[in-house]
């Protein structure tokens, strides 16, 4: 986890003095909802993205994923209706902490998609009622696309798709994102 944390630091350090302001390339922030297809949760999503050279963004964001409950019953039987039958409540949470590159491709003066590549980490935690709670964590490339529509000079409509593949074993995902930004 310390780890974790010193790359993050080190990475947002270097977006900072990357950043910097060019002849038609604007910072953006935007506030989205976001969706995981695997997990089916669904959270809130904050994005920035800086230009760091000659048409190419990079897109840090942060996830958080609003609380899931399951049930889940175990147990064993006779076949008699005797036995041993329990069953759990168990509760999902997560953040999720990327940073992407985006090569805008413009179809208007401040619209444009974007195909994005990127990485990020993914910290889960599972809480079972009774038992206790446990996290985990999990590394992942994404490779995606991105629009980013003008709606006024300063507010933008956002939207984004990819998919996110461990880097360790495991499943991949889909992720959807939509919300509003703004440019400055």
């Amino acid at each position: 986890m310390k780890k974790l944390l010193l790359v993050l630091l080190l990475v947002c350090s270097c977006i900072s003095m990357m950043a910097r302001d060019k002849k038609g390339q604007d910072k953006l922030a935007s506030a989205n909802m976001i969706y995981h297809t695997d997990s089916e949760m669904i959270g809130v999503n904050f994005q920035a993205m800086f230009p760091i050279g000659s048409n190419i963004y990079i897109a840090p964001d942060l996830a958080y994923f609003f609380p899931k409950s399951e049930s889940y019953s175990y147990g064993y039987g006779n076949g008699y209706g005797g036995g041993y039958y329990s069953s759990s409540k168990i509760t999902y949470q997560a953040l999720n902490l990327n940073a992407d590159f985006h090569y805008p491709l413009y179809v208007g003066e401040k619209s444009f998609i974007s195909p994005l590549l990127g990485f990020g980490g993914y910290i889960g935690f599972v809480n079972v009622k009774d038992s206790g709670t446990a996290t985990g964590s999990l590394f992942h490339a994404n490779i995606g696309l991105a629009g980013k529509f003008a709606l006024t000079d300063k507010v933008f409509f956002n939207t984004q798709a990819k998919y996110l593949r461990p880097l360790q074993e495991g499943v991949g995902l889909f992720s959807f994102t939509a919300g509003v930004g703004f440019f400055f």
